[in-house]
C-alpha cells in the first residue's frame, strides 16, 4: 500500500519540470482564494503555537547545554530530539505555514525552491519517530538488559543511534528528490510543496513506511512492556528480599526501579502523545485519497496543527514527569530572572544549587538509569 502520510500531492499530475502555465497555477491555488478569511484566522492560531513550542524547544535545549546532559546515551537521544522538534518548531512549520498563503509567490512557486524545502520538511517529520525507537531501545537495555548488552546502553551507542536517526530520512527522501523514484512538487489543496509519494513506486512507499513509523511503533510497543513487565517482577523480587530482613538492600534497589520506571514513563508518554498527534491526519488521507476532493478543507488545516503539537509538548511532558528536568528549568528561570532584573539575588543562587548539579549530588553512588546524570558505576 502506497504510503499516504503528509502526501498532500494526491491525484494532483504534473508532467512537466517547469513550473505550470497560468492556468494551471490559478486553479492550484483556488482553495487558497475561496478559504481566505479562514486561511487568516488558522494562521493567526498556528504560528503562536509553533512559536510557544519554540520557546519551549529553546528552553529545554538551554537546560541541556547548561546541565550539560549528553554524557550517556539517553542525555545525547534527548538532546537530538530536541534539536528535532525546535527546528520543526522554529522554521519548518512555520516555513510550511507561510507556504500556504504565498504558494504562487516567489520563491515558494519555484519547483527547485519547492523540491528543496518538501525533502527537509519529510526529513523532519520522521524524526520524531526514529527518536522515541532508539530511546526506548535503550531504555530496554539500561533496565532489563544492563549486564548482557550495557554496550548499546553507552555513549558510544547513543551517537551511533543518533546519526541513523537523521541518516535514515536523508537517504530515503533522497531518491525522490533526485526523480529517481517519485518527486516533490507543488500539489493539492492549497499548493504547497511536498512529496508526491503516489508518483513513486510502492515499494519505496512501503520501505519508507515501514522503516520510520510502523517497525519503530512495533519495536516501542514491545521495548515499553517489557519494561514494565520486568520492573513488576522486580519490585516482587524486591518485596521479598525486604521480607527476608535485608531491608536497606530493598529500598536502596526501590528507588533505582523507581527512578528507571520514572524515566521510561516519561519518553513513552513522549510517544503516545506522538501517535496521538499524527492518528487524526493520517487516517484522513487514507479515507480520502484524493485531497483535491476533500470535503473540508479546513479540517485538513485543523488536523495539521494537531499534528504540529507533537513538537511542541515534550517540555510540558519532561516537566510534569521528570524531577530533574523540573528542578533545571525552576533554576534556567531563577537565572534569568537574576540577570533581567536584579543582581541581590545572587546569594539565593550560591544557597540553592543549580537543579542538575542537585540532581547528581543527591544521587551520587547510586547505579541508577536517570536522565541527568550517569550510573557512577561502569554499565
Amino acid at each position: 500500500m502506497a504510503l499516504t502520510i503528509l502526501n498532500f500531492s494526491a491525484g494532483y499530475n504534473e508532467t512537466s519540470s517547469s513550473v505550470p502555465s497560468n492556468t494551471t497555477t490559478s486553479s492550484r491555488y483556488a482553495l487558497g482564494v475561496v478559504y481566505q478569511t479562514e486561511l487568516r484566522i488558522w494562521i493567526g492560531l498556528a504560528l503562536p503555537v509553533l512559536y510557544v513550542g519554540a520557546v519551549g524547544n529553546i528552553l529545554t535545549m538551554a537546560v541541556i547545554v547548561r546541565s550539560r546532559w549528553w554524557k550517556s546515551g539517553i542525555q545525547v537521544l534527548i538532546a537530538s530530539l530536541t534539536v528535532a522538534d525546535l527546528i520543526g518548531t522554529l522554521f519548518v512549520h512555520p516555513h510550511q505555514v507561510l507556504n500556504f498563503v504565498l504558494a504562487p509567490v516567489y520563491p515558494w512557486n519555484s519547483l527547485t525552491y519547492c523540491r528543496t524545502t518538501g525533502y527537509i520538511l519529510m526529513i523532519t517529520y520522521y524524526l520524531q519517530p526514529l527518536h522515541c525507537c532508539m530511546i526506548a531501545i535503550n531504555r530496554f537495555i539500561t533496565i532489563v538488559l544492563p549486564r548482557k548488552f550495557h554496550i548499546l546502553s553507552s555513549l558510544k551507542a547513543g551517537i551511533l543511534m543518533t546519526v541513523y536517526c537523521w541518516i535514515l530520512p536523508v537517504i530515503l527522501f533522497a531518491l525522490p528528490l533526485a526523480e529517481v523514484d517519485g518527486r516533490f512538487t507543488h500539489g493539492s489543496p492549497f499548493g504547497q510543496c511536498s512529496w508526491a509519494g503516489y508518483l513513486g513506486s510502492r515499494e519505496l512507499s512501503f520501505i519508507i513506511s515501514a522503516s520510520t513509523v510502523y517497525v519503530p511503533t512495533v519495536v516501542i510497543f514491545c521495548c515499553y512492556l517489557g519494561i514494565f513487565v520486568h520492573l513488576k517482577l522486580a519490585d516482587s523480587r524486591l518485596r521479598q528480599v525486604g521480607i527476608e530482613g535485608n531491608a536497606q538492600r530493598s529500598v536502596r534497589n526501590s528507588e533505582r526501579k523507581e527512578r528507571s520506571l520514572q524515566v521510561a514513563k516519561m519518553m513513552g508518554m513522549t510517544y503516545v502523545v506522538f501517535l496521538a498527534c499524527w492518528v487524526p491526519l493520517t487516517s484522513f488521507f487514507y479515507l480520502v485519497r484524493d485531497i483535491r476532493r476533500a470535503p473540508y478543507p479546513m479540517v485538513l488545516l485543523g488536523m495539521m496543527l494537531i499534528f504540529w503539537l507533537s513538537d511542541c509538548c515534550n517540555t510540558v511532558i519532561y516537566s510534569v514527569m521528570n524531577k530533574d528536568f523540573r528542578d533545571a528549568y525552576k533554576q534556567l528561570f531563577r537565572r534569568i530572572r537574576t540577570c533581567c532584573f536584579s543582581s541581590g539575588s545572587a546569594g539565593e543562587e550560591e544557597a540553592n544549587p543549580a537543579g542538575a548539579g542537585a540532581s547528581v549530588v543527591r544521587h551520587h553512588g547510586l547505579r541508577m538509569p536517570t536522565v541527568s546524570g550517569h550510573t557512577l558505576s561502569r554499565d
